[in-house]
């Protein structure tokens, strides 16, 4: 049959349906040929992963501040060798810079609650390559430990994985300078044979093993602690508490900014902004600078009760979504105990920001992972809110809870 004749044919078809059903139809039109196909495919097809991840740790920095706390990523060393920048950035507006010169300098995250194992996923970048060896750019650190070095010779980066002996796995690629490069590893020292397994950019490296003392992780490390010198930029971290999750792949971290205020009602006469005045509509806009550094505008808790103030988050076009982060920025006017609470909810199901003391007259950070109702996806991410308050008191006339800044900080798998 020609073409022409099969879509009259079709057409035909269709009309004396629409007229024995009463159904409404859109025009339709059609060709065939007999020609060979002409169908082209793509060489490969991006995909969400049905996968929702409650990391340990996320962050692109995208705070743009460095952490006061030990429930962030904290600079030390050298103070001005490790700085929260945005001019070099792989995605979101932030990026840590790590320029050690012949001094550590480091971010580093301890807490009572790391992981006995753990996947990690980042991304690195040289400005210009080093002359010299580089001792440390990352490290995880346990009775052992697993840092990234870089060689100068070959312009190549090595994994050195410290148990009762140590031992190396060396990478081929000659890296580029200012080219970003994913990191992808997995550190297993809850065993009496530890292990290490990692990739660069979705390639897998040599796996290496040692025999060493069980223990669990006491450290994450971005920079160094020792007389290293380069200049180094991360971004894009997610940090998992299982060696199971390797390799978490490719992934971009982005973040929303506070937008609006919730239902005003639970908040009644309990809160009033920096200026001392009650919450209104507008009060999100003291919680949104970019950085999160500003300590003389917030939101306050006056009234010590279970009410809170109810913040919206701005959203997103990103529709593949594999993890979510909580992070608050709060200080106090006086140094004494006040017991507080952030929390972030998506419907009715809540993740706890912060459920503890609201205490330092100079600001803290605490940043924490948000399990989804069921899984995440764009409706559910652009669903969140974020509840502060619920003062509980603390210390003889304990100072009000101040909240300065808050965001949400979230994963694109790639």
């Amino acid at each position: 049959m020609s073409g022409g004749l099969k879509a009259f044919v079709i057409a035909a078809a269709l009309a004396a349906l629409a007229a024995t059903t009463g159904a409404t139809l859109s025009a339709y039109s059609s060709t065939s040929g007999n020609a060979g196909s002409t169908f082209a495919t793509a060489a490969t097809y991006s995909t969400c992963p049905n996968t929702t991840i409650t990391p340990t740790y996320l962050t692109g920095w995208e705070s743009g501040r460095k952490g006061a706390h030990a429930d962030v990523f904290v600079g030390f060393g050298s103070a001005a060798g490790s700085t929260v920048q945005s001019t070099v950035v792989r995605s979101g507006a932030y990026a840590l810079k790590s320029s050690p010169a012949g001094a550590a300098a480091y971010m580093g995250w301890f807490s009572q609650a790391l992981p006995a194992s753990t996947t990690v996923r980042f991304a690195l970048r040289f400005e210009t390559l080093p002359t010299a060896n580089v001792q440390e750019l990352f490290a995880a650190r346990a009775t052992g430990s697993a840092i990234l070095r870089y060689v100068a010779a070959s312009q190549t980066l090595t994994f050195a994985l410290a148990g009762t002996a140590t031992v190396t796995s060396a990478s081929s690629v000659a890296l580029v300078e200012d080219q970003w490069y994913v990191i992808d590893l997995k550190y297993d020292p809850s065993a009496a044979t530890q292990q290490l397994a990692w990739s660069l950019d979705g390639v897998a490296q040599p796996s290496v093993s040692t025999a060493g003392t069980v223990s669990g992780i006491s450290e994450f490390q971005f920079g160094t602690k020792v007389a290293d010198t380069y200049n180094a930029y991360f971004d894009d971290v997610m940090l998992t508490s299982s060696a199971s999750h390797y390799p978490l792949g490719d992934g971009r971290v982005y973040a929303l900014a506070p937008d609006g205020m919730g239902d005003l009602t639970a908040a009644g006469t309990s809160f009033v902004n920096d200026d001392g005045f009650a919450l209104n509509a507008s009060s999100w806009q003291r919680l949104d600078e970019s950085p999160l550094s500003t300590f003389t505008d917030y939101i306050a808790q006056t009234v010590q009760n279970t009410n809170y103030a109810e913040i919206t988050f701005a959203n997103t076009t990103e529709t593949c979504i594999r993890a979510a982060a909580g992070y608050i920025t709060f200080h106090t006017l006086t140094s004494r105990v006040s017991n507080a609470k952030f929390l972030v909810y998506d419907g009715t199901t809540p993740s706890t920001i912060r459920d503890g003391t609201f205490t330092h007259t100079t600001g803290r950070d605490t940043a924490k992972p948000i399990t989804p109702a069921t899984t995440w996806s764009q409706s559910a991410l652009n669903g969140l809110t974020g509840r502060f308050g619920f003062w509980s008191g603390g210390q003889s006339n304990s100072p009000s809870p101040l909240l300065d800044g808050a965001l949400i900080e979230y994963e694109v798998p790639q």
